[in-house]
């Protein structure tokens, strides 16, 4: 049935999203412990957004998620190009941006395949 697959298929997805919450919330707080800054504290906020959002099918909660994640990517992608441009090559940022782009891009497609309204799928 169709309706049960796209269903295992949200689950699924969900599933990654929550794990990939999990782990920013885990460095973001760890970064709060070890330097204090509350950017991270903050950034820990919007993972376990993230990370409710996830859980509950909550358009709203992914979208400080999501953002966090374009956001990220955008200022990996400056740091790279302005490295470039100082003649500077760093080997493991391509690396890691290209991790980012597809852990944004997996948000970001969760974030679309979620019902755009349905109350009582809140608690599923």
């Amino acid at each position: 049935n169709e309706d049960v697959q796209n269903a295992l298929e949200l689950e699924r997805r969900s599933r990654v999203v929550r794990i990939l919450c999990g782990i920013d919330l885990f460095t973001n707080m760890f970064s709060f412990m070890m330097t204090g800054m509350l950017l991270s504290m903050l950034l820990s906020f919007l993972s376990l957004s993230g990370y409710y959002g996830a859980l509950y099918y909550n358009r709203r909660m992914l979208i400080g998620y999501m953002t966090y994640q374009v956001l990220l990517t955008v200022a990996k992608v400056a740091v790279f190009i302005y490295l470039l441009t100082q003649g500077t090559f760093v080997v493991y940022l391509p690396i890691l941006i290209f991790i980012q782009v597809y852990v944004a891009t997996y948000v970001i497609n969760f974030y679309r395949i979620l019902p755009k309204t349905c109350p009582e799928w809140s608690q599923v």
